[in-house]
């Protein structure tokens, strides 16, 4: 019954046949394609709501259904839960600790305002990564963290290593790491470097305004001292 209805095209019907699959069975199998109708027909709630209970069940042990979990829960704003999934599938082996896996848990945890997390997952990508794609994520990640100087490191790798597409966006790091060090000629130096960059001259121009009026303040009030 299902086959045939899925030769005639009745997504909806296969998947009223697929529920009574699940109700009667519960196959492994059943779960995971009952989960698949209902993302066929514009279900995305219940698609996820059987694929979690599939994972809870135990049914999902294969590759490619853990990363479909986790671009289920990022797609429904639930990034924490991805990350879980996909670093549980790293450290059981489900999953190989790549460039790729790595990357989609280290978003994850960004996505989840969880950067402290985020960093000896994107350290380890950094080790294994042809480009300073990596230490990019560790600058701003660094940033976000206020931890000036580990910005400032990576940001400079990140610009050593190239390969990247957002130059500006580093020397933006920097200037800003510098700053808040209150190394206000090295910031100045970041920021004119930023303004020659299309994507960062705007946001570079007023950091440069700003950090040149502070630099000022600064000063006079080293003299009254």
């Amino acid at each position: 019954q299902r086959a045939n209805y899925y030769e005639l095209k009745q997504p909806k019907q296969v998947t009223l046949v697929m529920e009574q699959l699940v109700k009667h069975y519960a196959k492994p199998d059943y779960w995971l394609q009952l989960s698949a109708m209902y993302g066929e027909i514009g279900e995305e709630e219940k698609q996820l709501a059987v694929m979690e209970a599939a994972y809870q069940a135990g049914y999902i042990t294969k590759k490619q259904d853990v990363l479909s979990l986790a671009q289920l829960y990022r797609f429904h704003n639930v990034p924490f839960k991805a990350a879980k999934v996909l670093s549980n599938a790293i450290d059981t082996g489900v999953l190989i600790a790549n460039e790729r896996h790595l990357e989609m848990l280290a978003q994850a945890y960004i996505a989840a305002k969880s950067d402290e997390q985020a960093l000896p997952v994107l350290h380890k990508a950094s080790e294994i990564a042809e480009t300073g794609k990596f230490d990019v994520q560790l600058a701003q990640a660094y940033l976000n963290l206020e931890q000036w100087k580990n910005a400032i490191n990576a940001a400079d790798k990140a610009l050593e290593r190239g390969g990247i597409k957002r130059i500006g966006d580093m020397h933006l790091v920097l200037g800003m790491a510098q700053y808040n060090l209150q190394q206000f000629n090295a910031s100045l130096l970041a920021f004119k470097a930023a303004e020659n960059i299309t994507t960062s001259a705007k946001a570079a121009k007023q950091w440069y305004q700003y950090v040149k009026r502070e630099q000022g303040q600064h000063e006079q009030l080293a003299m009254l001292r």
